[in-house]
């Protein structure tokens, strides 16, 4: 079942997975829990891929925990 969200969508839901912080489309922040992400995440205008509901950019960095925040907000609920 492919499922088409918005570029928005995927990105709020990438910033409350990391607890950072996003303002309008912009999201900026050092990511918490991420070993090995030697930089901070930043992704304006940044088009954010999707592999089995996770972004693709990031999910091997993501706890579990991460990846199911993400899911789930994604999915709004």
């Amino acid at each position: 079942m492919q499922n088409n969200y918005t570029e928005k969508a995927k990105k709020t839901a990438l910033a409350l997975a990391f607890g950072v912080a996003i303002q309008g489309s912009f999201i900026t922040g050092i990511p918490g829990g991420v070993p090995g992400l030697d930089r901070a995440l930043s992704c304006g205008n940044c088009k954010i891929g999707m592999s089995k509901g996770l972004p693709t950019q990031f999910m091997a960095h993501m706890t579990e925990e991460q990846k199911k925040a993400f899911k789930k907000s994604l999915r709004g609920k």
